[in-house]
């Protein structure tokens, strides 16, 4: 029972520090900090985050090697490689959590490094014919 009420109080401070932080730089105006730190509803922060490879400037370009992947390791993939993100943010423009974007993107990695060696093999095998 007191570790509860310890851990509730702790809480309790925390977010009176994290309020009062953020109406410290300015970011909300003091009355209105409780309101937006609440319980943020994810639909409407849905609707204002970017999606995909909107807004983005591709700084490379790789899809000479993304021909085998699936939609959603094509796109974790660019969005890594391709644009430079990193991935919080992958996960962000793609609806996912941080972990599935990572898993996403290992499996792209795999599929490009195994495509690779595949094609580092017949070109070997093409240069040494008949041993």
């Amino acid at each position: 029972m007191v570790y509860r009420v310890f851990l509730w109080e702790l809480g309790a401070a925390i977010k009176t520090v994290r309020n009062e932080e953020i109406a410290a730089a300015g970011a909300i105006p003091r009355g209105t900090v409780s309101e937006h730190t609440e319980a943020p509803d994810k639909r409407k922060d849905s609707e204002h985050r970017l999606k995909g490879t909107d807004g983005l400037v591709k700084k490379t370009d790789l899809s000479q090697y993304m021909h085998n992947l699936t939609e959603k390791q094509q796109l974790a993939f660019s969005l890594k490689y391709e644009y430079g993100l990193g991935l919080a943010e992958i996960a962000s423009r793609m609806g996912l959590d941080r972990k599935t974007a990572y898993e996403h993107i290992e499996a792209a990695r795999r599929k490009i490094d195994q495509a690779h060696s595949s094609e580092k093999g017949r070109a070997h095998r093409a240069k040494s014919p008949g041993e």
